[in-house]
């Protein structure tokens, strides 16, 4: 993975309630190393555990693909979204326990981001 694609969301939490995403890693123009959250100037925990990483692929619609996103593939008009997941070294998509390599399907552009386990 480039180091471009070396980057991380975090989910931000008000009153057990998802508000917000704060992205962080290597963005930006130089590729600047953007780390812990500050909010308010108060530094919040950040831990790549806690955070969802870029798996280096787009959808359909040209969004960011992370990990923990839910995802459906147009080509098998699916109606259940499955979540994607970082196992044996790759992001697959979680069909229950079976996995599968969802970037051949990215390639032929059926792959479409429809929420996140937070949402």
């Amino acid at each position: 993975m480039k180091e471009e694609n070396i980057r991380f969301r975090q989910a931000i939490f008000e009153n057990g309630k998802f508000i917000r995403w704060h992205y962080w890693g290597f963005i930006g123009f130089r590729n600047e190393f953007i780390g812990p959250i500050t909010i308010a100037g108060i530094n919040i925990k950040c831990d790549v555990m806690d955070s969802q990483q870029f798996t280096g692929e787009k959808d359909i619609n040209n969004v960011d693909i992370y990990e923990g996103d839910k995802i459906i593939n147009q080509s098998r008009n699916e109606r259940h979204p499955h979540p994607i997941v970082f196992i044996e070294g790759k992001f697959v998509g979680d069909y229950g326990g079976l996995y599968y390599d969802f970037s051949q399907e990215i390639e032929r552009e059926r792959i479409e981001v429809v929420g996140n386990i937070h949402e």
